[in-house]
């Protein structure tokens, strides 16, 4: 009989009495709490029961209550953020961004509610709905415009876990007569932290479909050069933790140099999120990144704010979506 060496780890909750419950029951119930803390933090920890954790949790459970009559209420809206040339300022594309619109607690934004979707599954009918109504809003402004604008979406680990999530965007391409060549999808990567086979597969038969790739936050989870060579990609988003380092941090830089000829070595564009000032612009064009994404020049807006001020500038400027840097970024600071 062969043998193994099993190495055992624990994540452990910690109530105390009498601060944390005077009966067994109340502290075995802290306690409990107390472990799936530990847990959310990383496991093979140990965490002190709080008051503010059962707090966290009740409101969590609120909000998830709350979740799933939310797209039958219609309370979810997209916000679109340009992502402009870096070398002509023109706009060529949008990344399509969720808001909730809660009827009590009034806007959140996706770091609120996307982690309690994952949890509950509901990810799987929010993220069908941003796609469908990403790629409506996108065949409607091709149509207005005469110009392929691309739009990109935020795929969570959960939906490339379906099975038939392929279906789910082949359905919304012969709904909206889509355009696939200029529709974008946004992985993190947490992707090979999971079992890959299946979400690999799923990824390749999208890009056959004609469809881009994009690794998001590239190098602020799990950086694994190996896996790049497998994924399918078209584009390496430098995000704004290393952005906000440059004339400052010559690490950042560094960091961001090498993902830009990363980036030209694969074959992949290079896009920079989280853009603020003119310095950070002139390091970004001068070192090779072709795109920008950043409030120096626009902050996420209603589908209808765009239309009334991007493209009415449109037509009356020669086939180019683009105006001056913060002529209309500081209207729309609800929706950062």
């Amino acid at each position: 009989m062969d043998s193994y060496n099993l190495h055992i780890s624990a994540s452990i909750g910690i109530a105390c009495f009498p601060q944390d419950g005077y009966s067994p029951e109340l502290l075995i119930k802290n306690a409990d709490i107390a472990m799936y803390e530990a847990k959310e933090q990383g496991k093979g920890q140990f965490v002190f029961y709080e008051d503010s954790l059962k707090e966290d949790i009740d409101e969590n459970m609120t909000l998830s209550n709350d979740l799933y009559s939310a797209i039958d209420n219609n309370q979810f809206e997209l916000v679109y953020q340009p992502q402009v040339d870096a070398t002509t300022q023109e706009i060529n594309g949008f990344e399509a961004l969720i808001r909730w619109h809660h009827p009590e607690r009034g806007l959140l934004a996706p770091a609120k509610f996307i982690p309690l979707a994952e949890r509950t599954g509901l990810i799987i009918p929010i993220g069908e709905w941003v796609i469908r109504t990403a790629m409506a809003q996108q065949k409607k402004w091709q149509e207005q415009t005469g110009k392929r604008l691309r739009m990109a979406v935020n795929l969570s680990t959960k939906q490339l876990k379906m099975a038939d999530f392929v279906n789910v965007i082949e359905y919304a391409l012969l709904e909206f007569d889509g355009d696939p060549a200029s529709f974008e999808l946004e992985i993190t990567e947490s992707i090979f932290m999971e079992d890959t086979t299946l979400m690999l597969n799923q990824l390749k038969q999208i890009k056959d479909m004609g469809m881009a790739i994009a690794i998001d936050d590239f190098g602020t989870e799990y950086s694994s050069l190996s896996y790049l060579k497998k994924l399918p990609m078209d584009r390496i988003k430098i995000p704004k933790t290393f952005v906000d380092g440059i004339g400052h941090n010559e690490k950042d830089e560094a960091i961001i140099v090498s993902t830009i000829v990363l980036g030209l070595k694969l074959g992949c564009r290079t896009i920079a999120e989280g853009v603020e000032t003119e310095k950070q612009l002139l390091f970004l064009k001068q070192h090779g990144c072709e795109e920008i994404q950043g409030y120096y020049f626009y902050q996420p807006m209603q589908a209808q704010k765009i239309e009334h001020e991007l493209f009415n500038y449109y037509k009356r400027s020669n086939g180019l979506i683009c105006l001056p840097a913060h002529k209309i970024t500081a209207t729309y600071q609800y929706y950062m």
